[in-house]
């Protein structure tokens, strides 16, 4: 190769390498998505929350609870390694009425690739970046499959056989009677097996956050194939969130 065409192939490969990274640098975070999760102080969520609970113990006693959960970024700091991590006072009530108490923390990281939130000490990857229809990540990466939760005195393991992905973008939504113009479905898992169904979708609205949650954790010994699982579900619990506000 002569001196002319090494010039030639130098110039050619610098103009390219200078397109991708001008490319890469001109990706907006809306592009990416970052605003489905908007962490920032003072931001806050209020819930609708209805669960039903299976109460093995006690011949199988269901227990419904409807209360209202507000979820509000109240501090930030950084960890050691330099990343920045938002705290949350997660509050309840049974009614407006009522004065808020507070009943958990959580904590949200959040980059250019991932949106983390910590629940009970679980860390689970909620979002990645860009977002994009049906591709799919290992939400649960940094939870042992093997994890155990309790419920009405019933230790369940819920975290087998996770897989989320973007069912679908940029949808609308009406809850509540209040519509949603740009949304995103996070399926986190789908499975129906004979012993144990496990269920968890999760909607996230542009500029707003979660705007739904739906999750069933459900075990039972029960053969009957003819009975929906809010019939024969013996263990375990569904569980809905529906925003009513944010700010």
């Amino acid at each position: 190769m002569n001196l002319v065409k090494i010039i030639f192939c130098i110039f050619v490969l610098s103009i390219s390498q200078f397109a991708c990274d001008e490319n890469s640098e001109t990706i907006t975070d809306e592009q990416l998505g970052l605003n489905y999760a908007p962490i920032a102080i003072g931001n806050y969520w209020e819930y609708q929350v209805d669960s039903i609970q299976y109460d093995t113990f006690k011949r199988i006693i269901i227990d419904t609870v409807s209360f209202l959960m507000r979820e509000e970024i109240v501090d930030s700091f950084r960890n050691s390694a330099g990343e920045l991590i938002f705290r949350a006072d997660v509050s309840s009530r049974v009614s407006e009425s009522e004065a808020w108490r507070l009943i958990n923390t959580t904590f949200f990281t959040k980059n250019r690739e991932r949106m983390v939130k910590t629940e009970n000490g679980l860390n689970f990857i909620k979002l990645v970046f860009p977002v994009q229809r049906f591709y799919s990540w290992d939400g649960n990466t940094m939870i042992n499959p093997q994890t155990a939760i309790t419920v009405k005195g019933e230790e369940l393991k819920p975290f087998e056989a996770w897989s989320y992905y973007y069912k679908e973008v940029q949808t609308s939504e009406t809850l509540l009677n209040k519509q949603y113009q740009d949304v995103i479905t996070v399926e986190e898992v789908n499975e129906d097996l004979a012993f144990n169904r496990r269920y968890s979708v999760a909607k996230y609205a542009r500029n707003v956050g979660l705007i739904y949650k739906e999750q069933w954790i459900l075990n039972t010994q029960s053969q009957d194939i003819s009975k929906k699982w809010e019939e024969k579900a013996q263990s375990g619990f569904i569980l809905k969130f529906i925003l009513i506000r944010n700010g």
